[in-house]
């Protein structure tokens, strides 16, 4: 029955369908480069949430890339 209710409502205002399934986190790729374009591997990434002070930390590969996956909505 709730299934069905569901249904019915995205059906009847299908802009609710992003809301309903909405994710609360979110992910940072990125590459880090110096100014000649060659990677640079084992660079510290810091990621501060200014809302909340929570901080996170990452490190470059060997290719310069880093991903920071689980991230909280902030800015």
């Amino acid at each position: 029955m709730v299934r069905r209710l569901l249904v019915l409502v995205m059906m009847l205002f299908p802009g609710t369908a992003g809301v309903l399934f909405a994710q609360a986190t979110g992910t940072l790729n990125g590459r880090v480069v110096d100014q000649g374009d060659a990677v640079l591997p084992g660079v510290t990434i810091n990621i501060r949430n200014t809302e909340t002070g929570a901080t996170r930390t990452t490190i470059t590969n060997g290719e310069g890339l880093y991903s920071v996956p689980a991230l909280e909505r902030g800015t």
